[in-house]
């Protein structure tokens, strides 16, 4: 069964997910230190905050 079929907004549901996950992506790219759960431990953005 294909998304579309499923859900009434499948198309709009689809094109909302890959917005929000290239912009996520861009935003990890240029700012690395935004998304904290992603920092990798030791990083310098971690000794700074100490």
């Amino acid at each position: 069964m294909e998304p579309q079929e499923t859900l009434p907004w499948g198309r709009v549901t689809t094109y909302a997910t890959a917005v929000l996950l290239l912009s996520l992506g861009v935003l990890l790219l240029v700012v690395p230190g935004a998304i904290p759960a992603l920092v990798v431990p030791g990083s310098r953005q971690m000794d700074e905050m100490s």
